[in-house]
């Protein structure tokens, strides 16, 4: 299951031409797989989902897709980037 989780991450990224933070890629190791916890207030965006708007690289929504979570999208990410928050209409 590992291998196929991996291989998917990787896929989802490189057509975005940006490297995975480190910390990102852990955490869709791990909460990636977890579907049940991931739709309940808080959606973690499956990689395939994954998209840039404004600079920033959506990876969370609220449930009703009211609030978003991103972080700079970069090509050299640092290690543990910050997020950014801000409403579907403001874009993060």
């Amino acid at each position: 299951m590992r291998h196929t989780l991996e291989a998917g991450i990787l896929a989802a990224w490189k057509p975005l031409g940006l490297r995975i933070p480190r910390s990102f890629a852990d955490c869709y190791r791990v909460a990636g797989k977890a579907d049940d916890y991931n739709r309940v207030f808080e959606r973690l965006l499956p990689a395939s989902e994954l998209a840039i708007k404004s600079g920033k690289l959506l990876f969370m929504e609220e449930n009703q897709a009211v609030v978003l979570w991103g972080a700079n999208a970069s090509a050299e990410p640092a290690y543990d980037p910050p997020a950014h928050q801000a409403t579907n209409a403001e874009q993060p």
